[in-house]
């Protein structure tokens, strides 16, 4: 949608319209996803996926001391 087009804005004024744009990019520079739906006087969620590599993942899970 237009949402992840860089200066596209609904608010107008000083607002520049870059900051989904920009996430997007670097959300899936490193192979993530990012998911947005909406409905109308209810919200909007935003869903972010990043992947982890395994190194780091059995790193927080020792830190963590949770079970791989």
């Amino acid at each position: 949608g237009k949402i992840f087009t860089p200066f596209f804005t609904t608010k107008g004024g000083e607002h520049m319209g870059i900051g989904l744009s920009f996430a997007k990019i670097a959300i899936e520079a490193f192979g993530g996803s990012i998911y947005v739906s909406s409905q109308k006087g209810k919200g909007t969620t935003v869903e972010v996926n990043v992947p982890i590599d395994e190194p780091y993942l059995k790193f927080l899970c020792l830190e963590n001391r949770i079970r791989t």
